[in-house]
């Protein structure tokens, strides 16, 4: 969790992850994913016994 009223998004760890500074981010071991339609993709691959199809 980052918490943006803090600044966290601002500290050089957050941007050594994801230099824009900008959320969502998806840290996976060495992959980093920064937009939130990726991420989904992303986990819906990943976890596919946990995606919810109505």
């Amino acid at each position: 969790m980052i918490n943006l009223l803090t600044g966290e998004h601002c500290t050089p760890v957050f941007l050594a992850v994801n230099p824009p500074g900008k959320l969502p981010v998806l840290v996976d071991g060495v992959h980093s994913i920064t937009e939130s339609v990726a991420i989904t993709l992303y986990l819906a691959e990943k976890y596919p016994d946990q995606v919810k199809r109505s």
